[in-house]
């Protein structure tokens, strides 16, 4: 039985890898003795050459060579190649990077988007409340001209709705809802009628005296003083309700339900001797203010505009 050729060659081939594979394990595995057999062969070359040798040196030369057989030696990586695998060996510390940056991302824009919408529904609410104040400035127009008042209550209540305007439109809201309150009361305030009456209530002070001298006042002069008696505003049902009243001693202007007015040192002693005679005043009506007015009138007991104080 023939063999094609073709066939010896293949299997001689393999066998021939086979052999020597076997050869170079067998040459790792009897590696003294082939260390020994390399420095022999040195040493008859450089005898036979008459080179002059060491057997250390040799013996030293061949181990060396030896050790690095089976030494893997990494090829010389390039610039990109040094970059790679930097990342490789960083992945772990960039993927916990690339968490943060990525949660933090989402949290600025988390934060960003509710800022908007906040934003956004503080515009709306600032926009209905500047609405809301413009048509109740346009109904206190309105009951300022359906109401008569002198002109010069008017000008003044009208300059209030005015300022209120403006105040709206420089979106001042907090100003012009102020301003249109303190108008609101006035309004109110003027379309009532109140007579003005003395306090006579026990326990109740009915007028004052007051000492203005710095050094004091002598009980036996009228030097220094002034004298005023308390009194309060009555509605049509005689029930007490608090009336504006600019303060002679500060200035400022305060809603009061009780306030003192200056008489002369006369009229004081007379409510005084009235008072004493049988713990009540006769006399109790001072003043009033007619419907649709601001402006209080007092009787000639004090002057047309008298000095008037909160506290006593």
């Amino acid at each position: 039985m023939s063999v094609p050729l073709s066939e010896q060659i293949g299997a001689m081939g393999l066998v021939d890898q086979l052999r020597h594979r076997e050869m170079e394990i067998q040459e790792h595995l009897n590696l003294p003795q082939r260390r020994a057999e390399v420095a022999e062969r040195i040493r008859s070359y450089y005898q036979n050459n008459g080179i002059a040798f060491d057997d250390a040196t040799i013996e030293e030369g061949v181990c060396l060579f030896f050790s690095r057989r089976l030494v893997f030696e990494a090829p010389t990586l390039n610039l990109t190649q040094r970059l790679l695998v930097r990342l490789n060996m960083a992945r772990g510390t960039l993927l916990k990077i690339t968490v943060i940056v990525a949660v933090t991302l989402a949290l600025l824009l988390g934060l960003n988007w509710s800022e908007n919408i906040r934003a956004q529904r503080d515009a709306t609410q600032l926009a209905t409340h500047s609405q809301a104040l413009q048509h109740r400035q346009q109904q206190m127009l309105e009951r300022l001209k359906a109401v008569t008042l002198p002109t010069e209550d008017r000008q003044a209540l009208t300059g209030w709705a005015v300022q209120a305007g403006k105040d709206i439109a420089n979106q001042k809201l907090k100003a012009a809802e102020n301003t249109l309150g303190v108008l609101d009361d006035y309004l109110d305030y003027a379309a009532e009628p109140l007579t003005l009456s003395l306090v006579d209530r026990p326990g109740v002070k009915s007028g004052v005296e007051r000492c203005y001298e710095a050094a004091g006042c002598s009980p036996n002069s009228l030097r220094g003083k002034s004298w005023y008696l308390i009194v309060e505003a009555l509605d049509a049902t005689g029930k007490p309700t608090q009336v504006p009243v600019t303060s002679v001693e500060d200035g400022k202007t305060r809603w009061a339900d009780q306030f003192g007015v200056r008489v002369s040192h006369d009229e004081y002693q007379k409510l005084r001797q009235d008072k004493l005679d049988d713990g009540h005043i006769n006399q109790r009506v001072i003043g009033d203010k007619p419907a649709n007015t601001l402006a209080l009138r007092f009787t000639q007991r004090t002057s047309s505009n008298p000095d008037m104080i909160l506290q006593w």
